[in-house]
């Protein structure tokens, strides 16, 4: 996943795959942005997706492109 640190990113891009026993998914950037912290910690504990979504389980941090062009529909 550090590979990714660093890298510009476009609104509605796919950023990642959750992988389970049935499926795999993509992930898509909800705005533009360059991440700026990966969570390092999914790669021993990808559980945490599930269990702590909002608090343990982020995949990443971004730093958006311009807080002004954000869509929020």
């Amino acid at each position: 996943m550090s590979s990714r640190f660093g890298k510009k990113v476009f609104k509605g891009g796919e950023v990642a795959v959750v992988e389970s026993v049935k499926a795999a998914s993509e992930v898509y950037i909800p705005a533009s942005g360059e991440i700026v912290e990966v969570n390092e910690t999914l790669v021993s504990f990808p559980d945490l997706v599930n269990t702590s979504a909002e608090k343990e389980g982020w995949f990443f941090k971004i730093k958006l492109v311009d807080v002004m062009l954000r869509d929020f529909s």
